[in-house]
C-alpha cells in the first residue's frame, strides 16, 4: 500500500482522496495495480466504496474470488489512458508492469505534478520502451524489494529454462514440488505444461483463479494424473521436509524465488533457482535512471541489506508476505 509518502505531490493527492494499493482508509478513487494480498488489504464485497481503477484481470480476480460488485470496476489496459474528474481532475496511464497477471503500473498527471507509482514490476524490453515515451516525472514510488547491490538475477526465460531442466531430470522417478502463488509464477507452470506436457497440482483457491484467468489447463486438482506440484512458499518452509516423501528422497523442491542469491547452503533435495517478478536491484537502478524522476520514494521498507541466509530464506521484513 501507498499511503502519499512525504512529497508535497503525494501528499496532495492523498489529501484530495487518492488511494494506491490501499483500501484500508476511505478515499473518492482507488488505483489497483494486482491482485496480490498485500496490495488488496481492504478491499471487500461489504464496503460499497469509490470507483477502481484496474485492469480486466485483477477487477475479475477481486470480482470472483472477494466478490466485490463488478460494476465498482473502472478498467484500463497497460498503454491506455482515461480521464477523470474525481477526486480532481487526474490523467491516468497504465503500464504493464510484467509482474503478475493483469499487474500494472500508473502514471498519474494532476494540476500538482505527475506521479509514476511502480507497484511491484520487473524491468523488460516492453517496459523499456515505454519509460522512453513517458512525459517529465515529478514523483516516482518505486519497488524496492531487492535493495542491495548483491541482487542480480538472471533473465526470466534464462531461470523458467533452469527450473523446467530441474523439473525434468526428476519428473519421471519423483514428484517435483514447486513454490508457486495463488497469482504469480504463471510463466513457470505455462513452461512445464507446454515442455513437459504436464500440468501443476494445486490447491483449490489456485485453481480457481487460474480457472477465472481462463488458464485452468496449466493446473490441476488431480494429484495423480501429474508429478508435478505447486506449494505455497510457506508450506516448504514449515511442513514440506516433514513429509515422508521428503525423508525418503522420493519427492524434491524447487525454490524460484530472487531470495535464492542468499542461499549459501541448500537443503538436501532442494533446488532454489534466482527467478522474480520483481527488479533485482540493477535493474531498478537503470529504471529509475530511465525515468530521471525529480524525486523518488520506496514502496517499501528497508528490507535490512546485508542479511545472508544459510539455508531457506525468509522474506525480510517489508516484502509482502504473500510468497
Amino acid at each position: 500500500m501507498w499511503r502519499g509518502g512525504r512529497h508535497p505531490l503525494g501528499r496532495a493527492l492523498h489529501a484530495a482522496g487518492l488511494r494506491v494499493d490501499d483500501f484500508e482508509v476511505p478515499g473518492r478513487l482507488y488505483l489497483l495495480s494486482h491482485f496480490h494480498s498485500d496490495h488488496t488489504r481492504g478491499l471487500s464485497r461489504r464496503d460499497p466504496g469509490a470507483p477502481v481503477v484496474t485492469s480486466p484481470e485483477t477487477a475479475l480476480l477481486a470480482a470472483r474470488l472477494h466478490r466485490v460488485p463488478e460494476e465498482r470496476f473502472l478498467l484500463i489496459r497497460g498503454g491506455e489512458t482515461i480521464d477523470l474528474e474525481s477526486p480532481t481532475r487526474l490523467r491516468v496511464t497504465a503500464i504493464d508492469a510484467n509482474h503478475c497477471p493483469g499487474a500494472l503500473m500508473f502514471l498519474v498527471e494532476s494540476e500538482w505534478g505527475r506521479l509514476l507509482y511502480t507497484g511491484d514490476f520487473r524491468l523488460d524490453e516492453t517496459m523499456r520502451a515505454a519509460v522512453r515515451a513517458l512525459p517529465p516525472v515529478d514523483l516516482l514510488v518505486a519497488d524496492n524489494t531487492y535493495d542491495h547491490p548483491r541482487y542480480r538475477f538472471p533473465r526470466q526465460e534464462v531461470a523458467i529454462d533452469e527450473v523446467v531442466a530441474i523439473a525434468e531430470r526428476h519428473v519421471r522417478e519423483r514428484q517435483v514440488a514447486i513454490a508457486v502463488y495463488t497469482i504469480g509464477k504463471t510463466r513457470i507452470l505455462r513452461a512445464l505444461r507446454e515442455r513437459l506436457g504436464l500440468p501443476t497440482y494445486v490447491g483449490e483457491p489456485t485453481a480457481r483463479a487460474y480457472g477465472v484467468l481462463g488458464l485452468a489447463d496449466i493446473v490441476t486438482r488431480d494429484r495423480d494424473s501429474t508429478p508435478l506440484r505447486g506449494y505455497a512458499r510457506g508450506y516448504f518452509e514449515r511442513y514440506f521436509k516433514m513429509r515422508r516423501e521428503y525423508r525418503e528422497g522420493r519427492t524434491i523442491a524447487i525454490i524460484p524465488t530472487g531470495w535464492a542469491v542468499d542461499v549459501l547452503r541448500p537443503e538436501w533435495n532442494f533446488h532454489y533457482v534466482p527467478y522474480s517478478e520483481h527488479c533485482d536491484f540493477h535493474e531498478r537502478e537503470e529504471f529509475v535512471a530511465s525515468v530521471r524522476p525529480a524525486a523518488v520514494e520506496d514502496l517499501l521498507e528497508p528490507a535490512g541489506a546485508g542479511r545472508r541466509h544459510t539455508g531457506a530464506p525468509s522474506a525480510p521484513s517489508g516484502t509482502p508476505a504473500i510468497f
